[in-house]
């Protein structure tokens, strides 16, 4: 299956880290946990990927090193808990622990929607509005200004040409707007993409300070859990706690940290 294509929702995510703890903790081995959570799949990306981390473990690979591949579906943090838990014989609690984090963000995912829905709501009325009387309203009154002897404000002058050229070009401009959104889209997959997106929103005078606000609790909450639980397992082997918060939190936003 295509990488474009293989996604499983953050509640899919909570409920594989979930259930495999459950079955781990029930002393199930590995392999046939992971064969359960294939044939209780449904969609068609659950089913490809499972079978996909059953041929890697299968052949003797690391379950963090079968979801490294499919890093697009999981995410550097799920990976590196899951690495430290195989590594330091944790994978139950780690497991458990993933499935808790995972949630907390489907929590606030659905809190900051939901916030955003109003202001969308107001913004998308705004713009259809101004489409509708720059487009159709507006051209039927052009005759009015047309008849005018004496030279029209500059700002009305420009709603003029802006109405002219929706009238010219408007099919044009919607379907650049269409193929605009589409490679925005396509693009936002890639990873070196995704980290320039958040490198220029960090750098924003407003919104970059309300971006740190959120990254830095998160950040600090998975340092403190992370040295708590398991830097120990690290320090004996003599890799500095830095690295291991940093392998948590994720690749993306360590690499941003030049914006701050």
């Amino acid at each position: 299956m295509n990488k474009l294509f293989q996604r499983l929702s953050t509640q899919e995510r909570v409920m594989f880290a979930k259930r495999l703890s459950i079955l781990v903790k029930a002393g199930i081995p590995l392999l046939e946990g992971v064969k359960m959570l294939k044939n209780s799949a449904t969609s068609r990306a659950a089913i490809a990927i499972y079978s996909q981390i059953v041929s890697d473990v299968e052949r003797g690979k690391f379950l963090a090193s079968s979801l490294e591949s499919l890093k697009h579906v999981f995410g550097d943090f799920a990976v590196n808990v899951i690495r430290v838990g195989e590594m330091s014989g944790t994978l139950e609690g780690n497991l458990n622990y993933l499935a808790e984090e995972l949630k907390k963000k489907q929590e606030l995912k659905r809190k900051v929607v939901g916030a955003l829905i109003y202001p969308a709501i107001v913004v998308t009325a705004t713009i259809a509005l101004s489409i509708l009387l720059t487009a159709f309203i507006f051209p039927k009154i052009m005759p009015i200004f047309d008849s005018f002897k004496f030279e029209l404000p500059f700002t009305t002058r420009a709603l003029i040409f802006v109405s002219g050229v929706f009238l010219k070009y408007g099919i044009y401009i919607l379907l650049g707007f269409v193929a605009l959104v589409v490679l925005f889209i396509f693009l936002h997959r890639l990873p070196k993409f995704r980290m320039a997106i958040d490198g220029f929103i960090l750098k924003i005078p407003i919104f970059g300070r309300l971006a740190q606000s959120i990254i830095w609790p998160i950040f600090a909450a998975r340092w403190d859990s992370f040295s708590k639980a398991k830097s120990w397992w690290l320090r004996r082997r003599g890799l500095p706690v830095i690295l291991s918060a940093t392998a948590f939190t994720g690749e993306r936003f360590m690499r941003s940290r030049k914006a701050f």
